[in-house]
């Protein structure tokens, strides 16, 4: 039981590893800025920085975002919405008409 219990704790500091490194935490304005802070954070306290991490990362944007076929970029809140969308589902600032998408995926 306890060889089941340390490779979860190996296997998700791993996981934190590749996934914070695919964040842009320098826009928080609080805690670790940085990927290698999150994983600091996880392998010293893991019981509570591990949840901490899963709830954090939804809200920090992630680098090199693509944007998908069919979609747009609201240009307040800059989130990506379906192209059709008359309403930002994020910000709710309302869109003059449907438009074509701004990007491609590349």
């Amino acid at each position: 039981m306890g060889y089941v219990l340390v490779l979860i704790y190996v296997a998700s500091i791993i996981w934190v590893a590749v996934d914070a490194g695919r964040h842009d935490w320098s826009q928080r304005r609080r805690g670790a800025k940085t990927a290698a802070g999150q994983v600091i954070g996880v392998v010293i306290l893991w019981v509570v920085f591990f949840p901490l991490y899963l709830v954090q990362r939804r809200q920090v944007p992630m680098i090199g975002r693509r944007i998908a076929l069919g979609t747009k970029k609201c240009p307040d809140c800059a989130e990506v919405v379906l192209a059709e969308a008359l309403v930002c589902k994020h910000c709710g600032r309302r869109f003059d008409s449907p438009t074509t998408p701004t990007a491609s995926a590349s």
